[in-house]
């Protein structure tokens, strides 16, 4: 009678290793999958404070929305009255970055900003100088955008918009609902959602 060794053969050593490799395959596309779809929510969860931030901001301003626009700023960027609302501040010295942990809630956790901009969402140029009131179908309108910049956007400046949630871009409305959008799906509604008082 032989007697067998109690040792792992190399056969049997391999197909566990195998086993273990397709299972960790696996489970990394399950992770990544959860990780977007973290990254997602936080972006939503950010654009909506956004809304309740800009609704402050209005109540406390006769109803006349942040002013927008491009440069060269006369006027500072949108977001600057925004901030004390948002409990950040901006950075000693700077009239474009924010210091603090406030920053997060200007940031789509999606997009990596270049140094220079903290800013990755970015407004409808065509609000500015109106009331929250003169929007016509606040539902359909857009007031944020996921952006490459925190300039203004439009229906033309679609080329600034940014899209990193699986190809969608992340879009908070007047009403404070929040959407994702596809390139295809956000030009076909461009000329009409990103003018706030068009009927």
């Amino acid at each position: 009678m032989t007697r067998r060794s109690k040792a792992f053969t190399l056969v049997e050593l391999l197909a566990v290793i195998g086993i273990f490799g397709i299972l960790v395959a696996v489970t990394l596309g399950g992770v990544a999958k959860f990780l977007e779809a973290g990254r997602a929510a936080k972006c939503t969860n950010n654009l909506r404070q956004l809304g309740v931030v800009t609704q402050l901001y209005v109540s406390d301003n006769t109803g006349v929305l942040p002013i927008t626009g491009t440069a060269p700023f006369s006027n500072p960027p949108w977001y600057q009255p925004l901030v004390p609302y948002a409990d950040a501040q901006m950075k000693e010295g700077s009239q474009l970055a924010i210091a603090g942990m406030g920053i997060k809630l200007f940031q789509c956790p999606a997009y990596k900003a270049p140094p220079a901009r903290d800013i990755t969402y970015a407004p409808n140029v065509l609000s500015a100088n109106i009331r929250l009131n003169q929007v016509v179908k606040p539902a359909a309108k857009i007031w944020l955008v996921t952006s490459t910049d925190s300039y203004s956007v439009n229906s033309s400046g679609l080329q600034r918009i940014n899209f990193p949630h699986n190809g969608r871009a992340n879009v908070l409305y007047f009403d404070g609902h929040t959407e994702f959008l596809k390139r295809d799906a956000l030009q076909a509604v461009a000329s009409f959602a990103f003018n706030p008082v068009s009927p």
